[in-house]
């Protein structure tokens, strides 16, 4: 987009109002005046608003001593939506050592720096529209040979230590601090995720189960889910007599060891859960089906763990089969909202060869469909699909309408497409 086409949809320059409406197209009108895309995206509307309407050219100029400015220092600003502006010369840094099975709590911009960041950065610095991406990319694998990744090691009394290589949600050493504990009287948290969907809940679920050092186990939700999923199954055996088939969450909350998961726990029928809440709360449940021994005990290191999209309330435009919760199952859980990781985001759009005006482009259709309050989702899946596609040589236009392929044109025009 050229200026003049910016200033055509966008309106006269003077008095015109940035909003939520209009600030893509005033970025897009910094940007082909020269700004980094980047960099542009981290300015506030005021900034936005006194860059397009001062005439006199004090507007731009205050963004470009700005954008100086942070060149010049190198230092980690945050920005006035959220949006973490990393540093411009990140150092190299030492493995993470987490002693006593309590990992320390650290900031993400204290990270290693991948090459996502690293390429982040080089754009930064000296983004143009005719800049040659493969040698910054060529760049960024020189720099980052030698760095090792950052690893969280976990230490439990009778065990190895546990190493967690890689990238870790934000929300993951809170998650295995509540599990871990136990409180008065012996209580265990149990942990709701709470997130739009493909931000990575299954993923967290089983890097707690490997920070804990127990095994997995899962339900999947659906209103058709009956309770013999929770107690198992009287069968007819051989000779019609009927014998006890225990479930899996039966077998695993006996045995022990075991980090389970509620998934989707919103789309269970509300009434099945009830029999759920006596093991979520306490040390044994019965199982009227097992007559031999109804009576069946918590085992050792048994965590509790449910992913939702929504907070129990029942549906909204977006998760529409979702079902109100209990009040009785909402109380046994402790709620922790989880949002889509932008470091794992730029991990593997990098790993997949997207640019970074790209990986910009899918925010930014992520934020237009928030904004325009769409029932659609851009999720970190969103990244993947487009990396396979730009591995099999196809255009930003082309991964574009892919990814919005089945909308309508209002939902596109909304979106800016």
């Amino acid at each position: 987009m050229t200026v003049e086409q910016a200033e055509t949809q966008i309106g006269a320059r003077g008095s015109v109002p940035v909003n939520s409406d209009n600030r893509a197209l005033v970025r897009k009108w910094l940007v082909a005046q020269g700004f980094p895309a980047l960099f542009v995206a981290a300015l506030s509307m005021r900034e936005l608003f006194a860059a397009y309407n001062r005439t006199d050219g004090s507007g731009i100029a205050a963004v470009r001593r700005k954008l100086e400015e942070s060149l010049a220092n190198g230092a980690a600003e945050q920005g006035p939506e959220g949006d973490e502006c990393f540093p411009l010369s990140p150092q190299p840094q030492t493995p993470q050592i987490t002693p006593a099975a309590t990992p320390t709590p650290h900031s993400p911009a204290a990270d290693t720096q991948d090459a996502a960041t690293l390429l982040r950065n080089l754009l930064l610095q000296g983004y143009t529209p005719g800049l040659d991406e493969n040698r910054v990319r060529a760049i960024v694998q020189e720099s980052v040979a030698g760095i090792a990744p950052r690893v969280i090691e976990i230490r439990h009394e009778d065990k190895a230590p546990i190493k967690i290589e890689g990238l870790v949600h934000p929300e993951f050493e809170r998650c295995l601090n509540y599990l871990q504990k136990t409180g008065p009287n012996g209580f265990k948290m149990n942990v709701s995720l709470v997130g739009p969907a493909g931000c990575g809940k299954t993923h967290l679920h089983h890097q707690l189960a490997k920070a804990l050092g127990v095994d997995t186990g899962t339900i999947s939700g659906s209103a058709g889910v009956s309770e013999s999923e929770v107690k198992g199954w009287l069968l007819p055996g051989d000779g019609g007599r009927f014998e006890y088939c225990p479930s899996d969450f039966v077998k695993k909350y006996e045995a022990g060891n075991v980090l389970w998961n509620w998934d989707e726990m919103d789309a269970f029928d509300s009434n099945m859960l009830m029999c759920a809440n006596v093991p979520l709360a306490n040390g044994h449940m019965y199982v009227q089906q097992r007559r031999d021994n109804p009576v069946v005990l918590r085992g050792e290191n048994v965590f509790f763990l449910s992913t939702l999209n929504t907070f129990g309330t029942g549906a909204d435009p977006l998760y529409c089969s979702r079902n109100p919760l209990d009040e009785a199952t909402r109380d046994r859980w402790v709620f922790i909202s989880v949002d889509y990781d932008k470091r794992l985001e730029e991990s593997i759009a990098a790993t997949g060869g997207l640019s970074a005006a790209e990986m910009a482009g899918i925010w930014e259709l992520r934020d237009r469909c928030r904004e325009a309050q769409l029932q659609r989702v851009i999720s970190t899946r969103a990244f993947q699909k487009a990396a396979v596609m730009k591995q099999c040589g196809e255009s930003w236009r082309e991964i574009r309408d892919r990814l919005l392929q089945g909308w309508s044109k209002d939902e596109k025009a909304k979106v800016g497409v």
